[in-house]
């Protein structure tokens, strides 16, 4: 199949492309530049063209402005909002210019866990996330949700459309885990905050395998919840880390500290926490190759 992969040079786009072209598929990737088999796509000042699409089974969409690289000032939150959700808007207008027979088989959409806020203090909230419980109230929550609402107008013209609501992503090469290598493999790592905080998370090799699968073999559409068999809390995670880099793990960072250095986004991003399941992708077939977090802390790490 010939599928177009947004944000194709992100931290899961660049193992994503050589996973689909080892199973077979033709990607076509967009950016912001011109690029060999690439389509320049850099919103509001570069609209996605039609020709673009011309022959795209599939589109896994995983481009927009990163969330933890910046603090959340009210600037940075507006920006990160209008990036993101004009980068969906644009895709579905494209879509509906498209005439019905050229339009693509299914659509993806990167969402992430997010969705579902501060969980692990929701009192409506006391068994793990499912696809079916409601948004959260936080920023991480308005994001996702203005993300997937964008998404609506393509499901709309009946194209399946996958929300694919993505854990915390584990591989050095970027996401959370990067950040905290350092301070491990310096002997200062440890739990943040309270440590009680629990933390969904998926190895970047199975978010991998789970988008292709849901591009290339599922019938799923709708959101689906990326995320391991098994969540730890904070605490369980700073001890398994430091397990594995054969280093200490009891410095801890207090709440304070997080909210001095990060503001909102280290507060809704580092102390806040969620406990998401993943039965839904489980049932439809889907098996983690790494269901536990030591094992893919090990596989990720020393790959």
């Amino acid at each position: 199949m010939k599928i177009l992969v947004t944000g194709a040079g992100g931290f899961i786009g660049e193992a994503l492309i050589p996973h689909l072209t080892a199973q077979g598929h033709q990607c076509v990737t967009s950016s912001r530049q011109p690029q060999p088999h690439g389509v320049v796509w850099h919103p509001p000042q570069q609209k996605l063209q039609q020709e673009a699409l011309a022959g795209v089974d599939i589109i896994i969409h995983l481009a927009g402005t990163g969330i933890a690289t910046k603090r959340w000032r009210k600037s940075r939150k507006q920006a990160l909002l209008q990036n993101r959700v004009e980068l969906v808007e644009d895709l579905a207008n494209t879509l509906n210019q498209l005439p019905k027979n050229q339009r693509p088989k299914k659509v993806l959409i990167a969402s992430a866990i997010g969705w579902y806020g501060n969980a692990d203090a929701r009192a409506d909230i006391t068994q793990p996330c499912t696809e079916q419980h409601s948004a959260g109230d936080n920023f991480s929550a308005e994001l996702c949700r203005a993300i997937e609402n964008a998404a609506k107008p393509i499901a709309a013209l009946n194209i399946p459309t996958v929300l694919a609501r993505i854990g915390i992503v584990l591989n050095p090469r970027g996401g959370a885990l990067a950040k905290m290598m350092l301070p491990f493999q310096l002997g200062l790592g440890g739990p943040v905050g309270h440590g009680q905080q629990t933390m969904s998370w998926i190895s970047r090799t199975d978010v991998v395998r789970a988008l292709s699968y849901l591009a290339t073999e599922s019938l799923l559409d709708g959101p689906v919840n990326l995320t391991a068999p098994n969540p730890v809390a904070q605490q369980q995670f700073a001890k398994t880390l430091g397990k594995v880099l054969h280093r200490p793990s009891f410095a801890p960072m207090p709440s304070f500290i997080v909210q001095l250095l990060f503001g909102q986004m280290g507060q809704e991003l580092l102390l806040e926490g969620a406990n998401v399941s993943s039965q839904k992708l489980q049932n439809d077939g889907f098996g983690f190759t790494h269901p536990d977090l030591e094992a893919a802390l090990r596989a990720e790490i020393f790959a």
